[in-house]
């Protein structure tokens, strides 16, 4: 009867002094995070919803018959509004990018984890965790640099996106600046560029090409 008291007597102690050192750890590692990501998120850009989407476009010249003479662009990229985006497409694009887009905030947290587990399986970054979210205001505001800083500026600015931006605004945004190969921006330029046609007119077979292309334009190029 004592040992069984002082067993429990010891793992009350040794609990106890676990708890303590979580809570000491928590109380010093708190400040620091918080100062961490203060220090990064302080000079980032305002996100005015009404300055988004204002990437180079195509400038064209067309004669008198309204026939197009000529086209110049410094990115070849030509906007369309989400409601003439093909249904497929967007789609697609969800299903492989950002399958729980619509159920999110900016950030997917299983997702990190997920990528997190795989590339620490594979010893080697080989999957992201990137929402769409994060890679429009990554390819808008920041760079692909594969840094701790950049991560908390993307997630920073992802969760500000949301909260100002319907989600349906947050797709015609990535789908119309996403680099797709080729020297094509968006997915207008895209589809011309491979199908000699306006994105409206693609099909299901052609619309998984294009949705699969962002990922790795260069290795998945049909060209190639």
């Amino acid at each position: 009867m004592q040992d069984n008291q002082a067993s429990q007597g010891r793992f009350l102690i040794v609990a106890t002094a676990a708890l303590l050192a979580i809570v000491g750890l928590a109380f010093v590692a708190l400040p620091i995070g918080a100062a961490v990501f203060a220090i990064n998120v302080v000079d980032l850009p305002k996100l005015d919803p009404s300055q988004l989407g204002h990437e180079p476009q195509r400038s064209k010249i067309y004669a008198n018959d309204g026939s197009l003479l000529a086209t110049f662009y410094y990115q070849d990229r030509e906007n369309k509004k989400f409601e003439d985006l093909p249904l497929n497409l967007k789609k697609a694009v969800v299903a492989i990018e950002d399958h729980r887009f619509y159920h999110h905030h900016g950030v997917d947290v299983s997702s990190i984890a997920r990528a997190f587990l795989k590339n620490l399986k594979n010893r080697k970054v080989v999957e992201g965790g990137s929402t769409i979210t994060q890679q429009y205001v990554r390819n808008a505001f920041l760079n692909n640099q594969r840094t701790l800083a950049r991560k908390i500026r993307e997630a920073f600015l992802a969760f500000q996106l949301e909260r100002r931006v319907p989600k349906k605004r947050i797709l015609e945004l990535y789908l119309n600046s996403v680099y797709f190969g080729q020297g094509a921006y968006g997915a207008e330029a895209a589809s011309e560029v491979y199908f000699g046609k306006p994105a409206s007119d693609i099909n299901l077979a052609e619309a998984a090409l294009l949705a699969g292309l962002p990922q790795s334009p260069l290795y998945y190029s049909p060209y190639l």
